[in-house]
């Protein structure tokens, strides 16, 4: 679990060098906005969502308007695979909290090349 994050594209804010005094995170996220999709264990389901923002351990993401039901990031498993779709990479993860469509997820694995995408 080692592994970094893909650099899929330049950051919107570059990260500062020096962590503020009030800042809790043990590292620090670097915003993305970056597309990607939600995968489910054991389930055909894809559901569309955009990465707000991504450390090394861990990413920020909502749910987009999706035709499944799946809405609100409370109709979501515990464990789910986040694919982005930049790079055609996955990882999977385990959802820390909620907030309406939004979610934080902690990576369980490293990330690794994924078919889960239909072709380019």
């Amino acid at each position: 679990m080692s592994e970094k994050p893909p650099r899929l594209f330049k950051p919107l804010i570059a990260p500062a060098t020096a962590r503020p005094a009030a800042y809790k995170r043990r590292e620090m996220r670097t915003p993305t906005r970056a597309p990607g999709l939600i995968g489910m264990p054991g389930f055909k389901t894809q559901v569309p969502c955009r990465i707000e923002d991504l450390s090394s351990k861990g990413a920020r993401a909502a749910i987009l308007e999706s035709p499944s039901r799946i809405r609100m990031s409370e109709h979501l498993p515990d464990d789910v695979i986040l694919v982005f779709s930049a790079d055609r990479t996955e990882v999977q993860g385990t959802i820390r909290w909620r907030r309406g469509n939004t979610f934080g997820l902690r990576f369980m694995t490293g990330f690794r090349k994924t078919d889960r995408l239909p072709p380019r």
